[in-house]
């Protein structure tokens, strides 16, 4: 669909968004002939100059002044270039006034003084600036800042593309920034007390040293109602880095994607200053989307694959808005190491509010590395509300869904939400960790909340480490069930534990409130479905302050009565009971060296639900079978543990020939060895539902076939 005329955008702002219908017109095809009829513009005059060509731009500046109205287009709807030709020390194009782009390439300015000030290609400065980048507008092709001594203390080097000061404005209306780099910070645009508004258009493949490699912002507004920054690279923010009271707005179907830092893949702020004195305000940040605004695909190697925030101030997702498919570490990385948050990393005093949001697909390098692999909320005396949201498919070391690490002084609140499908070691779902010696209460309430299908060694649903007298956790109106405790490949060398809730180093029970909430078809290794480690409590005969009516409280595998589950010495809640009809069942899908398939918890005497096809590089997945080498009929009802076992036809094509009828006593798939098989079609999917139906026809492919159980 094409972007409407720029005219038709609704945009606040107190820019021009047109020219005025009494602009003069000039056509130019030199420099010197552009230059003039800038410099011949009267004060508040609106000018629309049309270039008939490419134009070689020399080494010094245009200057936009203040008062005038400026567009330059292209005739004939071509697209020609202005390209400064040269080294420069200062921006090719300055704006005082304002400056609309519409079908032109800027490229090529370079700076090569790096003792001072440098800023980018061009240089909007001052309140009445106003740069508009309409369609088929594009700044790019080394627009830079030439990298002499990089360091981290250039700071004044900012802004490869476009750098916007002194409450400057820059408005994207379809046009691109694209392939400019910058020393220090802002390898597309560098905003200093500065808007940037966005409707289409995009910012892309830039590059800065340390921050902000598509834009750097400092007390600074962007909004994007549209528009996306893509495959931007930095060591800061790799699309956004976000500094002292700055905002940023995503509505619509603004996209972040693709980019790349070591914090904060799609967006990074963190607080430079830690000596405030109490009779200053320390400045805050606020990040906030909208509509189907979504940040997907980026990476971080250290915190935040979607944003890493360590600062004041607060994140918002509103209502159909996305965080999914970021990425966080790299291989290499142990489960213990300090990489945090595939989607969202939260510290120092950052508040997370989620309402009707999906965190999903967001992973930890490898997928057992780290923490928080939705979301990682260490902030203290900061708040987190999550509502109507899901969160799934996340993995990580520690909290494959969430995790709250030492976030002292600081309420957690999730309602009304399903945390399903996530991968951990420890807390597939939710992981709340507490450091006694920190002084750290963290408090939580899960309210009418689904912990559902998550897995890890210990605590699948839910892992907790520490209660302690200030701490408060409540569980309500909720349903924990179907997680799976189970010891992947024996990593630890220990059974899982806690399929639906584990809790260590427990100190005291009177804070723990559990109420009108069924635990239900969980499973674990070692039986202990529920589990409660703390040497220092006695939970022998203890009830409270758990409420035990049937209506209340269900266990997932055996309702008894607390003070009747526990055994004296080990502390740990056994539900272990062979005969209930509640027991939960564990299903394994050994994939036979395709992609990973999650296993899956079912109760007794039902059947196990079809997974999605493994996949398997120069394979062809064929059927589950049974240990005995069967193939599975998903209608069976199971009453044991069962692993199934892939199938896979290994297709090393090696020729195709005409049609002929096939020798009838050649075996379809035989053990060993290669068959001739004729088939009436060369659809991967005919392929398989003839093999299977054993019916021959037609065009003839040689393929060398045997079962693989690798």
């Amino acid at each position: 669909m094409a972007a409407p005329p720029p005219s038709a955008l609704a945009i606040d702002t107190h820019c021009a968004l047109a020219p005025s219908p009494l602009a003069s017109r000039v056509s130019v095809s030199t420099y010197t002939d552009l230059a003039t009829a800038i410099n011949e513009t009267s004060f508040g005059e609106s000018r629309i100059i049309t270039l008939e060509s490419d134009i070689s731009h020399p080494n010094f500046s245009l200057i936009i002044p203040a008062g005038r109205d400026i567009t330059l287009t292209s005739s004939l709807n071509n697209t020609f270039e202005l390209h400064h030709s040269s080294t420069g020390d200062d921006s090719a194009i300055i704006v005082h006034g304002t400056l609309r782009l519409q079908n032109i390439t800027f490229s090529g300015n370079r700076h090569s003084v790096p003792e001072e000030s440098r800023t980018g290609g061009i240089r909007a400065t001052g309140s009445d600036a106003c740069l508009f980048l309409d369609q088929n507008s594009l700044i790019t092709a080394s627009n830079n800042i030439v990298p002499h001594n990089l360091t981290f203390d250039s700071f004044d080097h900012l802004g490869g593309g476009i750098n916007a000061q002194n409450d400057a404005t820059i408005i994207i209306r379809g046009g691109s920034i694209t392939d400019n780099s910058a020393d220090y910070g802002g390898g597309g645009i560098a905003l200093l007390d500065s808007t940037l508004i966005m409707h289409d258009g995009q910012i892309s493949s830039n590059v800065s040293v340390n921050t902000g490699g598509g834009i750097y912002a400092d007390t600074s507004t962007i909004t994007m109602n549209g528009g996306i920054i893509s495959n931007n690279t930095s060591y800061f923010g790799g699309g956004v880095d976000l500094n002292n009271n700055s905002k940023m707005t995503m509505r619509g179907n603004s996209l972040i994607t693709g980019n790349t830092a070591l914090m904060g893949g799609g967006i990074n702020s963190v607080r430079h200053r830690w000596d405030f004195p109490p009779e200053e305000i320390i400045p805050q940040v606020y990040i906030s989307l909208y509509d189907s605004a979504t940040i997907s695909h980026n990476h971080a190697t250290r915190n935040g694959g979607g944003i890493s925030f360590i600062n004041h101030g607060t994140i918002t997702l509103n209502p159909g808005t996305y965080v999914s498919h970021n990425t966080v570490g790299f291989e290499g990385f142990s489960a213990r190491s300090g990489s945090s948050g595939a989607g969202l990393h939260i510290d120092d005093q950052g508040s997370l509010f989620v309402d009707s949001a999906t965190i999903s697909h967001n992973h930890h390098i490898p997928n057992d590395s780290g923490g928080g692999g939705g979301i990682y909320f260490a902030s203290s005396s900061s708040q987190l509300v999550i509502k109507n949201s899901h969160i799934d498919h996340n993995s990580a070391g520690f909290g494959g869904g969430i995790i709250f690490a030492g976030s002292y002084l600081s309420p957690k609140y999730i309602s009304n939400t399903s945390i399903s499908h996530n991968t951990g070691l420890i807390g597939g779902g939710l992981a709340l960790i507490s450091f006694s010696s920190f002084g750290l209460d963290p408090t939580l309430l899960l309210d009418n909340t689904i912990i559902s299908h998550n897995q890890a060694i210990l605590g699948a649903g839910i892992y907790a480490e520490g209660i302690y007298d200030e701490t408060q956790v409540d569980i309500l109106n909720s349903t924990i069930s179907h997680n799976i405790a189970h010891s992947f490949d024996d990593i630890w060398g220990i059974p899982g534990q806690g399929g639906g809730l584990h809790w260590r180093e427990l100190e005291t029970l009177e804070n723990i409130h559990i109420a009108n909430t069924t635990f239900y078809g969980n499973f674990a290794d070692s039986g202990f479905s529920t589990q409660f480690d703390g040497p220092e409590v006695d939970l022998t005969n203890h009830t409270a302050p758990f409420e035990q009516t049937p209506n209340n409280l269900t266990w997932s595998q055996n309702p008894l009565l607390l003070s009747q589950s526990f055994t004296n010495g080990l502390n740990n809640f056994d539900i272990t009971n062979p005969n209930d009809p509640h027991q939960a069942i564990l299903v394994t899908f050994d994939s036979q060296g395709g992609s990973f398939v999650p296993h899956q918890a079912i109760l007794a005497n039902n059947p196990i639900t079809p997974p999605d096809y493994p996949t398997n590089p120069g394979h062809i997945f064929i059927e589950w079978r049974n240990k005995n080498d069967l193939p599975w009929d998903f209608a069976t009802t199971i009453s044991a543990n069962t692993t199934l076992f892939a199938h896979w036809l290994i297709d090393d094509i090696i020729g195709i020939s005409p049609a002929t009828d096939i020798d009838p006593d050649t075996p379809l798939v035989p053990d060993t060895g290669f068959a001739r098989i004729s088939l009436s079609t060369a659809t991967t999917t005919a392929l398989i539902t003839l093999l299977s139906a054993s019916i021959i026809t037609a065009i003839t492919i040689a393929i060398r076939t045997r079962k693989s159980r690798l």
